[in-house]
């Protein structure tokens, strides 16, 4: 099983068996830093091949096996969420798969602008004759059974981009998924997912926003900004190009200033690569640093609080927020998060631990961990499709040789 996510950033490979005991053995990792893309959107084709494919020759080199198909997730930030319901009338005496497919069909049948499609569905639950949270009606008694879902809606061409990088880096697709709803198989509990959570997701072009409730999804967001929007402001600031403004943010950002003293430097020499002996050693206040980093983290925290409130959600999460990515290792992130959200706050990072440096621990890695327990998910339950297949097929095998016998002895 393999797991791909296509950041901004960076591009993450996982590879892994699955044990007979249901625990994902991890077999190898790769990343390599992202290009072509932007937002999670593909710009450039043929940069974003390279370094897909140097993520997989890496995790290829690390597992020691061949990649040929693969679970991903797509990011596409003009995509929009919203919850639909359809129903259909039940015919007979109870409700039957046929009426379950019908309701849950017609839930997802919506009129969408130009060639907008839903890309994705998740069906949140069902009602007969107006009695809601039914989790599965078949063999109820009932006149009326309507389904809600939660779809995703927008152009397909967005993923079909991404599909053909991976097809032009010799892999193909497997499966795919919206990027917050694997983070979130891999860093909610099943208990916050059942009680109600929000969890963001914070990556370098992105912020996705998802809340839980019933351990299915109600409300998703992706906002346009993210990490890369503090590297811009440091650049900007200290006259840096992007890759010395990202060196910095990595190794000394930090969103508490109070830690820091009119003393406290960052020396330049060892970020800018083109210094000369002799040059002027220049130095940046860390608390001017961390005032900028600061500011921007609050600054998108509090927007993604607006949105949050103005979708009436947040009034579902008594489980708290959860949040995720790679900037949410900046230090002191989580004070400022629960400042701004004045709410309980945690760090989520995937439970999957990876033998080879523990790099699948980190926050950075949770939209492509939960991608790998999708696939554990959908590989397990193919087997067992398999088997019972393989079953009835024995047993029709022998059906037929007794009727053979009794036909003809």
């Amino acid at each position: 099983m393999v797991a791909l996510d296509v950041g901004s950033s960076k591009v993450a490979v996982i590879v892994a068996e699955p044990g007979s005991d249901g625990v994902v053995k991890i077999c190898g990792l790769g990343s390599a830093p992202s290009a072509g893309i932007r937002n999670g959107v593909v710009i450039d084709i043929n940069a974003a091949v390279g370094s897909i494919r140097a993520a997989f020759d890496e995790a290829e080199r690390t597992s020691g096996l061949h990649i040929s198909e693969v679970y991903t997730a797509c990011e596409d930030p003009r995509l929009r969420f919203f919850n639909n319901t359809g129903a259909t009338p039940v015919r007979g005496t109870e409700i039957g798969q046929e009426e379950l497919d019908a309701a849950t069909e017609h839930a997802g049948a919506v009129a969408l602008q130009g060639d907008a499609k839903v890309l994705k569905m998740q069906v949140l639950g069902y009602s007969v004759d107006g009695e809601a949270g039914i989790l599965n009606p078949v063999g109820m008694s009932g006149k009326r059974l309507e389904a809600t879902a939660h779809l995703a809606c927008g152009l397909p061409t967005t993923a079909t981009n991404l599909f053909r990088c991976v097809r032009r880096s010799g892999v193909e697709v497997k499966h795919w998924q919206i990027p917050v709803w694997a983070a979130a198989d891999a860093v909610l509990t099943e208990s916050e997912k059942e009680l109600g959570v929000c969890l963001i997701d914070i990556g370098a072009g992105t912020v996705d926003v998802t809340v839980y409730s019933g351990n299915k999804p109600w409300y998703t967001d992706i906002i346009p900004v993210g990490g890369l929007a503090v590297t811009h402001d440091i650049a900007a600031l200290f006259q840096l190009n992007e890759e010395e403004a990202e060196r910095i943010k990595l190794k000394y950002g930090s969103a508490d200033p109070t830690k820091f003293t009119g003393a406290d430097v960052v020396d330049l020499s060892d970020i800018r690569r083109n210094t000369r002996p002799g040059d002027a050693i220049e130095v940046i206040a860390q608390e001017k640093l961390a005032e900028v980093v600061q500011a921007r983290l609050e600054e998108i925290l509090s927007f993604v609080k607006e949105r949050l409130q103005s979708s009436k959600f947040d009034q579902m999460i008594p489980a708290g927020i959860v949040l995720t990515g790679g900037v949410t290792q900046t230090e002191g992130f989580l004070k400022l998060a629960e400042d701004v959200f004045e709410h309980n706050c945690r760090i989520g990072a995937p439970d999957i631990v990876a033998s080879l440096g523990g790099a699948g621990n980190s926050p950075a890695w949770s939209v492509v961990a939960g991608l790998l327990k999708e696939a554990a998910h959908i590989e397990q339950k193919g087997r067992h499709s398999e088997e019972k297949g393989q079953k009835r097929l024995r047993k029709g095998f022998f059906s037929t040789i007794k009727h053979w016998f009794i036909g003809n002895y």
